[in-house]
Formats: C-alpha cells, structure tokens, sequence
C-alpha cells in the first residue's frame, strides 16, 4: 500500500470539496502522536447513513501503517494501491474496491470512511476546494421546489436541522445510486414542508463507477 504519497491534507484545514460539505464536514484539525495522524472533524453534527445514525462529532479518523480507519471501527480500513487504486479492508471483504460485489451494500462506517478518503487525497482536486461561506454562497444561487407532504417511514438521511439539509446515498454505479435515494425520498416524511433544491447531484468517485454518491439539497425552514 502506498496511501501516504496520495494523501495531500498533512495539516488543519476549513476548505472542502462540494461532497465533502455535503457529508457534514466544516473544518478539520490533523495531529500526530506515535507514528499515527489523527483527523478530527468539526461538523453538523449527526448524520444517517444507511439507515443508522452516526454522531460525526464524536469521529476522529486515523492514518497507520498506510491504511485509514475511523478510530471505534479498525476493523474497517481503506488504502491506495501504488498504481492508485482503492483497497478496501473489512470484516466480509478484503481487497480493490473495483471487485466490491455489486450485489453487496457498503455499510454506513465504510461509507463515511471512503467519502473521507476521497476528501484527504488526491483524488479531489485541490482547486476545487473552498470556505463554508463560499460553499452556502454558490447553492444560494439555485431554485428551489416545494415538496409536498406526502406518507412514509423515518428517514434514512442527514439530520433534520433548520437551513440547508442534504440526503445522502451511496452504492455501485450512477443509476442504481440515484433510484436507491429517489426511491428513499418517496417513502419518507423527514423533508415534509421543506422545499427541495435542484435535483439529485451524483458524484462516483476514485475514477469508475464502483462508488458512487448521490445528494438532494432541501431547505427546512427554521422555528419562528
């Protein structure tokens, strides 16, 4: 494994890719101890992926030995190949991500483990990266759409907060990735009376289509 030389966040940092914004992430402070670097994220707090909630406050990620891990989930852990492709270690598979059966489901840890790989290395683009502020600037730019209140189950997406809320999917391929969230959107009653923003922005990240995440911006209005 050769994760060190892909990794470009070596240091503190406020600036995020779209995506990373996205997930929750708003500033992340990097120390070292012992031959380890850690990775504390300052967030929005909680975050539902998959179905299950996730505290992201309470996450710090960790670099050892060339392979990153959520620090409560070393059992799952991700790395870069030299000819810079993603190695996936986990309890059932063990190997490139490219070979993940596309039959299978990442569960939510692996998911935030590999969307903050991508966000440390260098397969985000450097320049395209920005503040917070520059961030909610250009979004405020879109339209936006009523959503109708419609029936449904709990929500299986970000936290409900007043402002700007994103849904979040993650799979394998474009197409299946965007039906999963739509279909998530229909049978759920979290965004009831909050208006959505454009449409499903797909991104599938580490050069194919073996990872792929899809949002949906809503807006939630705030208690009077």
């Amino acid at each position: 494994m050769n994760l060190n030389k892909y990794i470009t966040v070596t240091s503190s940092i406020k600036e995020f890719s779209a995506l990373g914004f996205k997930a929750g992430f708003k500033e992340l402070i990097v120390s070292s101890n012992d031959n380890k670097v850690y990775y504390t994220p300052k967030t929005i707090g909680e975050l539902q992926l998959n179905g299950k909630r996730i505290n992201l406050d309470t996450i710090k990620f960790v670099l050892e030995d060339g392979f990153l891990f959520i620090a409560n989930q070393p059992e799952i852990k991700a790395s870069i190949t030299s000819d810079k492709k993603v190695f996936l270690k986990t309890k059932p598979f063990n190997g490139l991500l490219e070979e993940f059966d596309k039959n299978s489901k990442f569960d939510e840890h692996t998911i935030l483990l590999l969307l903050f790989l991508n966000e440390i290395s260098s397969f985000t683009n450097e320049k395209e990266k920005t503040t917070y502020l520059d961030f909610e600037i250009k979004k405020s730019k879109r339209t936006t759409t009523l959503v109708e209140d419609e029936g449904g189950e709990d929500p299986i997406f970000g936290t409900r907060k007043c402002g700007s809320n994103f849904a979040i999917s993650a799979g394998i391929g474009r197409s299946g990735t965007e039906a999963g969230l739509a279909s998530d959107l229909a049978n759920t009653t979290f965004y009831n009376g909050c208006t959505k923003v454009g449409s499903i922005d797909t991104s599938c990240l580490f050069g194919g289509d073996h990872f792929c995440v899809s949002t949906q911006e809503f807006n939630c209005p705030c208690p009077e």
